[in-house]
């Protein structure tokens, strides 16, 4: 393989291949790919995300990050169906990034919840044909991060801008990458697919219940960084047919070890380098392979720009309350909900309801 194919290749591949290496000349070979790789897409990141934001205003930083995101991702997963039909599911997954968070943060909790929940379930459905491929947390993490960072008036309209030259670039991607898959297959025929007593759809239901839970207790409590609550539960529940108890532990370790080093390896740091922090943990995240790992030094960045705000000592604080409650709240709403839905009356409630849909 060349090293522009190479570099396409996961770290996860890469590591393996390393791994099994038989000869000094090709590991090596392949460990350049692997630091080439993450030097590279960091470079891209930072690049793409500052052009962005003399555009369209560092208030809109979240959109940018969503949108580098979903460049990278795109280009491997697809969403099961014609690339036309996806190309405008895609468009209404951006409208709904744009006008949800706004009118959800500006409503009643009770309003509130049903904007958000109906926001998540629609983009998981459109978006989530194979929960396998494992694009939900992806699309979920771009919803709650656009949702933490509500803006108006002017930043609004440039927000909107933004996101519709994000679906253009997304759009020309995907249809390059995906044009030829999937011709038979409709988003009208996932509609007709969709069933109460399928297990894709249970799930589905399940992130965006919980979700909207957790985004309006952030709201109605006023905790300070609600996204981050968001981000626990998510990665709790967005595990489909997963260890969710594995999960959280994994990330309950690398958050609060994590959050434990940020203050110290912050004072290590002269104020002149304290911001090379995060292009730090881009670097090293490139490299990681394990949740648990990913987690704690995504803690790098994520408290670098939140320890303006709260404090280097704060911030960490914060994180860890945080990630405990949405871990927990993602725990108990997924046992009990799957409690519910699994009980007898729940099952013969659901069938009757297929039974109704396929009538109709």
């Amino acid at each position: 393989m060349t090293m522009l194919q190479l570099m396409q290749l996961s770290a996860a591949e890469l590591k393996n291949k390393i791994k099994s290496a038989d000869h000094k000349p090709e590991r090596n070979k392949l460990i350049s790919a692997i630091i080439l790789k993450t030097v590279s897409t960091v470079a891209f990141a930072i690049i793409m995300i500052t052009v962005l934001n003399s555009i369209f205003s560092s208030k809109n930083t979240s959109v940018a990050v969503v949108i580098f995101c979903l460049i990278l991702a795109i280009r491997f997963v697809n969403y099961g169906y014609k690339v036309r039909d996806s190309i405008i599911s895609l468009l209404i997954v951006f409208t709904i990034f744009a006008l949800a968070p706004m009118f959800a943060t500006e409503l009643h909790p009770i309003t509130s919840f049903i904007v958000n929940f109906s926001a998540v379930f629609i983009i998981l459905f459109l978006t989530c044909d194979n929960p396998y491929m494992g694009n939900a947390s992806l699309y979920v993490f771009s919803y709650i991060f656009i949702s933490g960072f509500p803006v108006q008036g002017v930043d609004l309209a440039l927000r909107v801008g933004e996101l519709l030259l994000g679906w253009v670039i997304c759009s020309i991607i995907f249809y390059i990458k995906h044009r030829t898959k999937f011709q038979e297959r409709g988003i009208i025929d996932i509609i007709r697919e969709f069933r109460f007593s399928c297990e894709k759809y249970q799930w589905e239901f399940l992130v965006a219940l919980g979700i909207s839970t957790v985004i309006v207790i952030g709201y109605i409590f006023k905790v300070p960084r609600p996204m981050w609550i968001g981000f626990a539960c998510s990665s709790i529940l967005c595990t489909y047919k997963g260890d969710v108890k594995s999960k959280m532990r994994d990330r309950l370790f690398g958050v609060i070890i994590g959050s434990i080093l940020f203050p110290i390896i912050y004072s290590l740091f002269p104020d002149s380098m304290k911001s090379i922090l995060g292009i730090i943990s881009g670097l090293l995240l490139g490299l990681c392979t394990q949740y648990k790992y990913s987690s704690l030094i995504n803690c790098l960045g994520a408290l670098l720009m939140a320890s303006t705000l709260y404090g280097v000592v704060g911030a960490p604080i914060i994180r860890i309350i945080n990630n405990i409650i949405g871990c927990f709240i993602g725990i108990g709403v997924y046992y009990l909900y799957y409690a519910i839905i699994h009980s007898k009356k729940a099952v013969m409630l659901l069938q009757k309801l297929d039974k109704k849909l396929s009538k109709d």
